[in-house]
């Protein structure tokens, strides 16, 4: 998969990229609260209109922030840049997905970045790389 298209985002801000090993977007979609039948697909070519501009939906922006989803070998993917970086709402999202598989998250915001690793539920590693002597989980190193 080419992965060019994340230079295009606004995550230089922040946002968050949310990885389980075997999931589909389906199920990503449903783990972050979202119905994967009413959702919106952008071209790609859109979506920095469609972030921008909510008059592009002709309709009420939605109640929850935009992520993209997709598939990257095994491992389905989401990708949220509207939050600049941790909206709350990935730990739900997280724990809904490690109930069964593999699970990691990165967060990213202009002053503290979070990596978290879990697996059938459990955390097993979780730090902040520019601090990661400070390591938790049940296997932090």
């Amino acid at each position: 998969m080419d992965w060019d298209w994340v230079e295009e985002t606004a995550l230089d801000i922040g946002g968050s990229f949310t990885f389980a090993r075997g999931a589909s977007p389906e199920q990503i979609m449903t783990a972050f609260g979202m119905n994967p039948a009413k959702a919106l697909l952008v071209p790609a070519s859109d979506v920095a209109q469609a972030l921008h501009d909510p008059d592009w939906l002709r309709t009420e922006p939605p109640a929850h922030p935009w992520i993209r989803v997709g598939v990257a070998g095994e491992w389905g993917f989401a990708l949220d840049e509207s939050t600049a970086g941790y909206g709350g709402y990935e730990d739900d999202a997280v724990a809904a997905l490690a109930a069964s598989t593999e699970v990691v998250l990165f967060t990213h915001t202009q002053t503290i970045n979070d990596f978290r690793y879990c697996v059938d539920g459990t955390m097993v590693t979780s730090f902040e790389p520019m601090r990661g002597s400070d390591r938790y989980g049940t296997e932090p190193d």
